[in-house]
């Protein structure tokens, strides 16, 4: 497989904005988590995700918000917790580029390896991680809540940063 150096900057579609997530935007998060989500995140859950440095991104179209993504860094690993782009804008660049302004934010991190958790019913998504170089590390058992209260398994995914 091909390194792909996932600090380079990315081009987004024109009319589309990439910047760091601010309180300000927590609305606009929430309501898009809602409309993707099986199980979305609250806004408390944004709320204390606004805490991590350099780990939460945006980018909007305009006036509306398209995407996002959160993450943490702990100690030397840089965990993807949320990543979600509006149903609209799928296919566009607009997941990479928030993977890459991440990555971009933490370069001067000791970062050694990059975590993320993937379910594992969403092919899309393992695809698009698989194109950015993350391999499969195994299988959560029941990490995903599911409609009806049923769980499903996660893909762990890493790679080296």
């Amino acid at each position: 497989m091909t390194y792909i150096d996932l600090t380079r900057p990315v081009k987004l579609p024109v009319g589309m904005k990439l910047t760091a997530m601010v309180a300000s935007d927590l609305v606009s998060v929430v309501e898009l988590e809602q409309k993707n989500a099986l199980m979305p995140w609250s806004l408390r859950s944004f709320e204390l995700s606004l805490s991590n440095r350099q780990g939460n991104w945006v980018v909007y179209r305009e006036t509306e918000l398209v995407g996002f993504v959160c993450a943490s860094v702990i100690l030397d690993e840089l965990h993807i917790l949320n990543l979600s782009v509006a149903q609209t804008c799928r296919g566009q660049g607009i997941a990479t580029a928030l993977i890459m302004q991440l990555c971009a934010a933490v370069n001067q991190e000791p970062i050694r390896k990059i975590f993320l958790e993937v379910r594992q019913s969403n092919k899309v998504a393992q695809k698009l991680y698989r194109k950015l170089g993350f391999c499969s590390d195994g299988i959560r058992k029941g990490y995903y809540q599911s409609t009806r209260g049923t769980r499903e398994d996660a893909l762990l995914m890493s790679r080296d940063f």
